[in-house]
């Protein structure tokens, strides 16, 4: 299963338009806006950094998978739709579906250490 997400180039992330506008979006959160003035950088740049880095897709399947949090339900529809071996995050929503989704989610540290394995 995790090896969907590796190639020869190393592991493929995915993002979709709404996922990236979310990221935008808190990164320009006040709080987070002034940590990154002070490392010289902006919720654009963050942004446009990681869309560079990212495989975008766009998911046709909707559904409601998180029930206490539904914007999260848009990472679910592109997990699915990328058929991503894993999701990494560190959202407290998302670790409540055990077993609701067939994609495994995972804290970064987590990942880094199944990544690691490979």
């Amino acid at each position: 299963m995790i090896e969907h997400c590796i190639n020869d180039s190393g592991i493929t992330l995915y993002a979709s338009a709404a996922m990236l506008a979310e990221l935008r979006e808190t990164l320009a959160y006040p709080k987070l806006a002034r940590r990154l003035a002070m490392l010289g950088s902006d919720a654009d740049s963050v942004t446009a950094y990681y869309t560079a880095l990212i495989q975008r897709i766009e998911p046709e399947i909707t559904g409601r998978y998180v029930p206490n949090d539904p914007d999260d339900d848009m990472i679910i529809a592109a997990a699915m739709a990328a058929q991503a071996a894993m999701i990494i995050s560190g959202d407290k929503h998302l670790f409540e579906l055990d077993g609701v989704v067939a994609i495994p989610v995972l804290t970064p540290a987590e990942a880094y250490e199944v990544l690691l394995g490979q």
